[in-house]
C-alpha cells in the first residue's frame, strides 16, 4: 500500500507545482497583442526622432546653400564693380570717382541681385578706393527683411603705370562684412 499512496501523493504533488507554475507566470493568453503594440510604440519613437533629425539636416544644408549663393552674389558685385571702375570708358573710370558714387543699383546675377558703391578713400596715395557690394538674394531692390543678405568690400588701388586696364586697378585686399 505505500508504493500507491507515494504514487498519489506524487502525481498531486506535481499538479499543485503546475497550478502553482501558472499561477505564479500568468497565463500567456493575450500577451502578444500589448508586446506588439508596445514595439510599434517603440519604432513609431524611433522613426519620429530620425525623421526630424533627417529635416533638421535639410533645413541647416538649404541655409548654408543660401549663404553660400548670396556671397557669391556679392562677390560678383565686386567683380563687376573692379571691373567698371577699370574699363577707361568714360563712365565710373577710377579717375572719375570723387565722392561715394552708387555704380550699380539692383544688378541681377542670377537669382539674387547687388548693389555696389564706390567711396574714394580720401588722402591716399596713390588714389584708393573703397568698393562695396550688397547682395540680396532672391533678387530685390531694397533688399526686404526676411532675404539673405551679404556684403563685401575691397580696397583698389589705382596705378596709372599699368599696362592693361586690370592691372591700373589693383586689389590691396578685401573682407565679406555680412
Amino acid at each position: 500500500m505505500p508504493p500507491i499512496f507515494m504514487y498519489g501523493m506524487e502525481r498531486r504533488h506535481s499538479w499543485l507545482t503546475a497550478r502553482n507554475t501558472a499561477t505564479l507566470l500568468g497565463r500567456e493568453e493575450g500577451v502578444v497583442l500589448p508586446s506588439v503594440l508596445m514595439l510599434i510604440a517603440v519604432l513609431a519613437v524611433v522613426s519620429a526622432t530620425s525623421m526630424n533629425a533627417s529635416l533638421t539636416d535639410l533645413r541647416i544644408t538649404g541655409a548654408y546653400y543660401t549663404s553660400a549663393a548670396v556671397f557669391h552674389v556679392a562677390e560678383a558685385g565686386l567683380t563687376h564693380g573692379r571691373h567698371e571702375l577699370s574699363d577707361d570708358d568714360g563712365d565710373f573710370d577710377f579717375t572719375d570717382i570723387l565722392g561715394p558714387t552708387v555704380i550699380f543699383t539692383g544688378h541681377g546675377f542670377h537669382d539674387g541681385s547687388y548693389t555696389v558703391m564706390a567711396t574714394p578713400v580720401a588722402g591716399s596715395v596713390p588714389p584708393r578706393i573703397l568698393l562695396r557690394s550688397s547682395a540680396c538674394l532672391p533678387a530685390a531692390n531694397p533688399c526686404p527683411r526676411g532675404h539673405a543678405r551679404a556684403a563685401v568690400e575691397a580696397l583698389l588701388e589705382h596705378d596709372p603705370a599699368g599696362l592693361t586696364p586690370p592691372e591700373r586697378v589693383r586689389l590691396v585686399a578685401w573682407r565679406a562684412l555680412d
